[in-house]
Order: structure tokens, then sequence, then C-alpha cells
């Protein structure tokens, strides 16, 4: 068994640009969610020092730069895959390989457009949610765990499909409790009112997760990445929104 530590460590050089030694690791999986919560802590350092400017535009857009940056822009692209695969009328497993290929199409552009001014938006407005932010990303990469975990993988040679069937056995409870935990302090910290967050941006990850399994078969490490970076992106949103609005 390996330790911890190497699993911690494998997590955080996969979800982030932190050039740390490691070697790929299925457990690595239970620790997805402190990999997250390293990226929030960036994206709040950003916010503060670019809101100095008062700018809530310039603000996002220095957070989402950071935030790309910090993830290779690995969940980012994840976006604009899939909803390249899943667009037009195309069998499984051409828009599997359309998918894999580098161009990136209309609806690809069009999404990860929608999704990075969202982005830009949601960050714009959360200089006061640095609790709230932490634990958002942290949350949806638990999200993207139970995904990889609790979903049917697409193809038998895909990434999803390695980290399920290299992830140890504990990790789906693990994960499960996280999660639950996670959402425990963000309720705690913010408020009973952010389950309706939460409840929006699990629908909205529900929505497109589901989609990619009756288009794909399963989900691929796209589809994964996809759906958690939807996940947080519509939950923090609505809390900003909340916010602005309570």
């Amino acid at each position: 068994m390996k330790r911890p530590t190497e699993a911690l460590s494998s997590a955080i050089a996969f979800m982030t640009v932190i050039p740390l030694r490691s070697t790929p690791l299925g457990a690595s999986l239970v620790f997805f969610p402190v990999a997250g919560a390293l990226v929030g802590v960036a994206d709040w350092i950003a916010i503060r020092l670019a809101s100095s400017a008062h700018d809530l535009i310039l603000t996002g857009v220095v957070a989402v730069g950071v935030d790309a940056i910090l993830t290779r822009g690995l969940h980012y692209d994840a976006i604009a895959d899939t909803f390249d695969g899943l667009a037009g009328f195309h069998p499984r497993e051409r828009r599997l390989a359309i998918m894999r290929e580098p161009a990136i199409g209309a609806l690809g552009a069009l999404a990860l457009a929608l999704v990075v001014i969202a982005r830009v938006a949601a960050f714009g407005g959360a200089t006061r949610l640095f609790g709230g932010l932490v634990l958002l990303t942290a949350l949806s990469r638990s999200v993207m765990a139970i995904a990889v975990i609790w979903l049917p993988a697409a193809s038998a040679n895909g990434l999803g499909a390695w980290f399920k069937g290299n992830a140890p056995r504990y990790a789906q409870w693990v994960i499960l409790l996280e999660t639950l935990a996670i959402i425990v302090a963000v309720v705690l910290l913010l408020g009973i009112k952010a389950i309706t967050s939460i409840g929006a941006a699990a629908v909205a990850a529900a929505f497109l997760a589901s989609l990619a399994v009756y288009r794909f078969g399963g989900t691929t490490g796209d589809v994964v990445g996809a759906t958690g970076l939807v996940f947080e992106t519509v939950a923090l949103l609505a809390m900003v929104a909340a916010r602005l609005h309570g």
C-alpha cells in the first residue's frame, strides 16, 4: 500500500502545475479535494490583489488567468473537448474520436467562452468569499472523483477508466464522506442558503454527466473535468449572486 503522502503528492502533481515528483496513483483520487483547495487559495489571493484596482472585470480576468495557469488549463480544455463531442449527430466512437482531436469546434469554443465569462463574473464578485471559494474548489474536485468512481467509463483505455480501475476499495466511501464534510463546512460558514447554490450546481453537473453517459456510453477524463468545472462555476455564481442580493 502506498503511503498517504505519495497519494497526496500524486494528486497535487496531476491537478496542478506544482512540480512535485510523483507517479500516477489510483489512491490520489481521495486527495483531489486537497489539490482543489490549494487552487482555491491561489485564486483568492489573485482576487484580493487584483481587487485593489476596484475593477470587478479586471479582478475576474486576473483570477481566471491564475486559475487556468495553476491547473494547466486542464478543466477548461475538458469543457471544449466535451462539448465538441456532444455536438452533431455522430455515432459513439466518432464522438470519442472528436474529443481526442486537438482542434476545437464551434460548440466547444462557445461553451468555453461562456464558462470563462461566467467565471470572470463569479471571481470578480468573490472578494469576501475566501472560505467559500476554497471549499467550493475542493468540493468541485470531490465531484470529479465521484464521477470517476460512481459513473461508467466510456472507454477501457481512458484516463477515467485507469483511475477507476486503480483506486483502492475504500476510495468511494472516503470520497463520499469528504464530500459530505465539505458541504457541511460550506453550510456552517455561509449559512443554510448555501444549500441552494450547491443544489443548483449539482443539477447542472448531473445533467452534463448524464448527457455525456448517454452520448458517449460513459465518462472520460474530459467529461470528469468538465463536470467539476461546471459544478464549481454554477455554485460560485449562485453564491456571489446570493450575497449581492441577500
